[in-house]
């Protein structure tokens, strides 16, 4: 009796070995994306750090979708999900395939600017066609800040009477280097200036830690958002903190 069920056990795990291996053959036939398919679940720290002081960022609020596939491009299989940074600026989540990151908000800072200029690593494809997905990334948010602003007109950059603009946007250099303007904001507040008249601008919205650029011309494109007749145009580096009033001579 027991060399009876000694043999149906070695039959019956045989065939189970066979059936195993042939699972196995018919997965590696079919097409698979060398990414999503083969990655095995991790642990994924992300750090979400202060634009300039590399400081913690506590209670940013990171959109994250653990679960993605490669279709047309990597999309989300299910929801973006909201995780939070604790006090070191981390937050951890659970992934078993490629992860997208979708935005990073926190109040009084800004996080809009191109993933590339905020984040220092990220998911890319490596020269022999493999997909890289870091383990752990870190996201900068550059902060807001209030100044004033001193604007005096020489009535030597433009012969005309025709008000002009006044505009800003912040500078985020890639901690790999390069040239910012791949990473500037958008024309941030716009305010009109009288000609040959000095104006003074009291909580005027700007960047902290950052270089900004101050631009002053006739116009702005309706579409591009990009100035039009450029009369003047300097960066300032602006601090986080203390008083400070620009001073834009023209």
């Amino acid at each position: 009796m027991i060399m009876k069920q000694i043999k149906e056990f070695v039959v019956i795990s045989i065939l189970t070995v066979f059936v195993l291996l042939s699972c196995k053959k018919e997965e590696q036939d079919t097409p698979i994306t060398p990414s999503a398919d083969i990655l095995k679940e991790k642990i994924v720290k992300a750090k979400v750090i202060e634009y300039g002081s590399d400081l913690p960022i506590e209670g940013a609020t990171l959109s994250i979708c653990p679960t993605a596939v490669s279709r047309y491009g990597y999309e989300c299989t299910g929801d973006y999900i909201n995780f939070y940074s604790n006090t070191n600026g981390e937050c951890f989540f659970k992934t078993d395939s490629v992860y997208l990151f979708r935005s990073v908000a926190k109040d009084w800072y800004d996080g809009t600017f191109y993933p590339n200029c905020l984040l220092d690593e990220w998911i890319h494809t490596n020269s022999d066609g493999t997909l890289y997905v870091p383990d752990s990334f870190t996201v900068r948010l550059v902060p807001y800040r209030y100044v004033t602003v001193h604007v005096k007109d020489t009535g030597t950059a433009v012969d005309t009477d025709k008000a002009l603009l006044l505009h800003v946007r912040g500078l985020v250099y890639p901690r790999s280097g390069g040239d910012p303007g791949a990473c500037s904001s958008p024309l941030l507040n716009q305010v009109t200036l009288r000609p040959q008249i000095d104006t003074t601008l009291y909580d005027y919205f700007i960047y902290g830690n950052a270089d900004n650029e101050f631009i002053i011309s006739e116009g702005v494109h309706s579409w591009e958002n990009l100035p039009i007749g450029v009369i003047h145009r300097e960066i300032k580096y602006i601090p986080k903190e203390d008083s400070l009033t620009v001073e834009i001579i023209y």
